[in-house]
């Protein structure tokens, strides 16, 4: 395709009439599984064609993350749409947004796991970027403040490796320093100071 400028021109044509009709459906707020379907394709096409930047591909992350926190009742009601709903797009969201997780975002990843050690792992990653937002704010002269944060960071540690042990029938693993009846680093005080077409964008 990429020597056929014939094809390429055509596919071009095709896939933006193909984004102008899933804009129309999002401007009447028209759901049905279709359209959450065809908006993960898009998304999945946004990250193989990025000649200069993900800018595309973060963008119809979002879009899809509205989609699915307006519609989330009809979407949990089919295996299918729920399973994009509790893994492929939590994983999406992980991977772009992972530092800079908003109050919603660091909500739909810690929603309850069900038992589930991916949505378990999610939860754990998220704590891990609320703990770097968190870290970004914290004065250096404030014991009180980074002796709090340092425990944070233990008590993830543990919830961490309490997450490999539960599940090291499952996913496989090599045996830690750290876990469960093992001895843990103690909390000791701080001594030392040291731009693309998207079905999301308003039509111009």
């Amino acid at each position: 395709m990429n020597v056929d400028h014939r094809m390429l021109r055509h596919g071009s044509q095709l896939y933006n009439n193909a984004v102008g009709h899933m804009s129309h459906a999002l401007s009447r707020q028209f759901y049905t599984d279709e359209l959450l379907y065809t908006a993960i394709i898009f998304q999945e096409l946004e990250a193989i064609y990025c000649p200069n930047n993900l800018g595309a591909f973060v963008m119809h992350v979002v879009g899809i993350s509205s989609i699915l926190k307006r519609y989330r009742p009809q979407i949990l009601a089919a295996p299918l749409t729920a399973a994009i709903y509790h893994k492929h797009h939590k994983l999406k969201v992980f991977i772009t947004n992972f530092l800079s997780l908003s109050d919603d975002d660091y909500e739909y990843l810690s929603q309850p796991a069900l038992g589930d050690p991916l949505l378990e792992l999610f939860q754990i990653m998220a704590d891990i970027g609320l703990l770097y937002k968190k870290g970004g704010s914290i004065f250096v002269s404030n014991d009180g403040s980074c002796q709090e944060f340092l425990s944070n960071c233990l008590v993830l540690q543990e919830k961490q490796m309490a997450w490999y042990h539960r599940w090291e029938g499952r996913i496989g693993w090599k045996e830690s320093t750290y876990g469960p009846g093992k001895e843990s680093p103690s909390c000791r005080p701080f001594s030392q100071r040291n731009g693309s077409y998207s079905p999301y964008l308003p039509s111009r």
